[in-house]
């Protein structure tokens, strides 16, 4: 698995945007006339980027000569190419592209204050409990570990946030998720940050130790 990262705030410098359209595809560019607030359009323009600069790194593949479809619950995929799986993510100033041989999902967050209320209903209780326990940063740490991780599965399942939070049963080391179970499925989670504020979690089938990461710049992917 090879998960890229880029900071999306270049994108919002005058003109930006603009010069990087050409290199968007289709599909990403009508989802761009949708979004209002630049912000918006900048994560979703950086996680085209992403996934452009990604699939020709890990894969050969242009992205202006593949096709990419959706699943039964909106997740994408390379049509033609059954070898290679992708996933995106985005938040605040970030975005995320992950690409493997097998299904793979990622979720990016940056880190804040910990909404214990969400917690209670979507962690376990014992997670919950020691979210509790916690110093405020720690607890602020894990709550993101554990968000990212439970969003990483259902991601990798394919079946979004409608497969429900609670359904995700992690494991964790103290404060770092190192596997999940989803139904039958058992996976091997990939928690960590890349930057200082921002937390990442991949996931990916069981005992899959391989991982690479790679943080790029606006120009790396033009």
């Amino acid at each position: 698995m090879h998960v890229y990262v880029m900071e999306v705030s270049p994108l919002l410098q005058e003109g930006a945007l603009a010069s990087c359209l050409p290199l968007l595809s289709d599909r990403r560019r009508e989802k761009l006339t949708g979004l209002k607030l630049p912000a918006d359009q900048a994560r979703s323009a950086g996680a085209g980027l992403l996934l452009r600069h990604a699939l020709r790194d890990s894969a050969g593949i242009a992205l202006e000569r593949a096709r990419v479809a959706e699943g039964p619950h909106g997740k994408p995929y390379l049509a033609g190419h059954p070898a290679v799986h992708f996933s995106l993510s985005h938040s605040g100033r970030w975005a995320a592209c992950a690409v493997d041989a097998r299904s793979v999902g990622v979720d990016l967050e940056e880190v804040g204050p910990a909404r214990l209320p969400v917690a209670r209903r979507s962690f376990a209780a014992e997670d919950y409990q020691y979210l509790q326990g916690l110093p405020e940063r720690e607890r602020d740490l894990l709550f993101a570990a554990l968000w990212t991780a439970k969003e990483s599965v259902l991601k990798w399942a394919g079946d979004g946030l409608s497969g429900g939070l609670g359904e995700v049963a992690v494991k964790r080391r103290h404060l770092c998720p190192s596997a999940a179970r989803y139904h039958q499925a058992r996976l091997t989670l990939h928690s960590l940050l890349p930057k200082p504020g921002v937390m990442l979690t991949a996931a990916s089938a069981e005992n899959q130790q391989d991982f690479q990461l790679s943080v790029v710049g606006l120009p790396d992917l033009l």
